[in-house]
């Protein structure tokens, strides 16, 4: 067996002998955060200004995003030409935009790592 396969039977059996209260992470799916840090000043819109930011955002450099920023997009994103997107707007986005490492990450290796502590 490799190292792998060996951690995950001696957490699997560890969960199953010692079991323990149900500890979780959860996370702000990835378009919630990222529309928390574009929209800058919290109108639940966002304007051009806002839009060109989120590009170099620093609070949205934890994000992939798989879309162009730029002036024609805001424009052929901006249905009803009010020059604001709404969310339904940019529903489409979604799938477009993950994080770079997922805030549970961090969480998840140190519950492992503590389970195998308690367990040498």
């Amino acid at each position: 067996m490799n190292k792998t396969a060996v951690l995950a039977t001696v957490t699997a059996l560890t969960v199953l002998l010692f079991a323990q209260p149900v500890r979780a992470c959860s996370a702000i799916d990835a378009w919630e955060a990222w529309w928390a840090a574009a929209d800058t000043n919290r109108d639940g819109t966002l304007d051009r200004r806002e839009w060109q930011r989120a590009a170099k955002n620093p609070d949205t450099a934890n994000f992939v995003i798989t879309f162009r920023f730029g002036r024609a997009a805001f424009r052929r994103l901006d249905d009803n030409g009010d020059k604001r997107l709404q969310q339904n707007e940019l529903r489409a986005l979604q799938a477009q935009i993950d994080y770079v490492r997922h805030p549970c990450t961090d969480w998840a290796e140190e519950q492992r790592n503590r389970i195998l502590r308690e367990h040498d």
